[in-house]
């Protein structure tokens, strides 16, 4: 399951439980059947649960096993989706999937495994600072972070007019099929942006493919072709004409495959 915005910790648990009623009130499913929970929330995870505050979850209980009877893993969702897209990429060891929605978070693959770091924080290049951001204050602690210009809330800030405002995604996505100029060039813009904050990220682990997921990377190939112009400007050509850069077909499916596979770590540990 992926958690609710702006629940805290228990409202979290309060909907685990009236999902787990839910799913066990169907005729034929004995909840003695489920074995393991896996939970996806926005932002880093460190150990015991403990989650970013800007994930709107909070510190969950360390006792969530006991509570519900079943293993249970916390993840953070963009780290679900790298597991889950390896099934897509399975020539690629190592993959780093984008995740661009309200923040901007990554999931990295290394040598076929999931790479955490620490406290958790791999991946999060939401908060790496770029130059077009200025000295823009984050929630993070630090300035200037791409998540503050190339992230949907400000996507569609930038693109809204007094005589068209943008307030969905839906309504974004309306300008671009469109054909709207400015939407257009926005997105274009937004994936430079991300392409500048994960240069790092590509040159130090030379990653064979990069996924980008949201709804923004399903609106056409725009943030993409961002992408792949500063990666061409800013690495070494050996890897940037090699690297593959790819939409992800179905972000929230590639969670649901990810949480799975953890699942099944949960319930059969490699020794």
């Amino acid at each position: 399951m992926n958690l609710e915005a702006d629940l805290g910790p228990d409202g979290a648990i309060a909907q685990i439980s009236r999902l787990l009623d839910s799913m066990t009130a169907q005729p034929g499913f004995d909840r003695r059947r489920i074995h393991a929970m896996v939970i996806g929330v926005p932002g880093p995870v460190s150990a015991e649960a403990r989650t970013a505050p800007w994930s709107r979850v909070g510190v969950l209980p360390s006792d969530l096993a006991e509570q519900f009877g079943m293993a249970v893993a916390v993840e953070n969702d963009a780290n679900l989706m790298a597991l889950g897209a390896r099934h897509d990429h399975p020539e690629a060891a190592s993959l780093l999937f984008l995740l661009v929605q309200t923040g901007i978070g990554a999931g990295l693959i290394l040598s076929g495994r999931l790479h955490r770091g620490l406290l958790g924080w791999a991946g999060e290049v939401g908060h790496v600072p770029v130059a077009a951001a200025g000295d823009m204050p984050c929630m993070c602690g630090n300035r200037g972070c791409v998540a503050l210009i190339a992230a949907n809330p400000a996507l569609m800030r930038a693109i809204s007019k007094p005589t068209q405002p943008v307030n969905t995604l839906a309504d974004l996505a309306h300008l671009v099929q469109s054909g709207d100029i400015d939407a257009i060039m926005a997105l274009r813009e937004a994936g430079r942006h991300i392409g500048e904050a994960i240069v790092g990220l590509v040159v130090g682990l030379a990653p064979e493919a990069i996924a980008v997921g949201g709804p923004i990377a399903e609106i056409g190939n725009h943030v993409i072709t961002g992408i792949r112009e500063t990666l061409a400007q800013r690495t070494p050509p050996a890897i940037s004409s090699q690297i593959r850069i790819v939409a992800a077909q179905d972000h929230d499916r590639a969670a649901i495959r990810g949480a799975t596979d953890l699942a099944f770590d949960l319930l059969f540990p490699i020794s």
